[in-house]
């Protein structure tokens, strides 16, 4: 099996610090998906998908929290992408959290095989993970969700 390739994405440089994201919040309602993430020092992010697609009518086209233990292979592909990164001398805040984007993720792939069809047709497709202490929590969307920094304490 091919592994994925995944991007190293950080969206602001003033986002989430320190060794992990410690608590977070799904919420899937009539306004959205909203994901709120909070580091160890106590700054939040809200990460919203509140566009709906023009290819399905919903936010998202899937979301899902796997733990880490689960998806050992997913730890080792997204430290990949992050020596990338480094190694090619890309500008990142070093100490903001990083996030990852894929069009080429099983997760994807997967999905896809039940409605192959309307996803070849959505070539803006990717997954969108945000690595948390424990887990992952991946989406899959055809556009880039809106992310505001509700407290910063650093």
């Amino acid at each position: 099996m091919r592994e994925p390739k995944f991007s190293v994405w950080q969206p602001d440089e003033n986002i989430l610090k320190g060794d992990g994201i410690y608590h977070h919040q799904i919420i899937d309602n009539e306004n959205g998906l909203i994901i709120s993430l909070t580091d160890q020092f106590g700054s939040k992010v809200n990460i919203t998908y509140n566009e709906l697609s023009k290819h399905i009518g919903n936010y998202v086209w899937s979301y899902r929290f796997t733990n880490e233990i689960c998806m050992q292979f997913m730890v080792d592909v997204l430290d990949e992408a992050e020596k990338r990164v480094i190694q090619n001398g890309m500008k990142f805040e070093k100490d903001a959290f990083w996030f990852y984007k894929s069009q080429d993720s099983e997760y994807i792939k997967g999905f896809s095989k039940e409605i192959e069809s309307s996803i070849n047709s959505v070539p803006e497709m990717e997954v969108h993970i945000f690595r948390i202490v424990g887990g992952f929590i991946e989406v899959i969307s055809d556009y880039n969700p809106e992310i505001v920094i509700v407290t910063s304490l650093k």
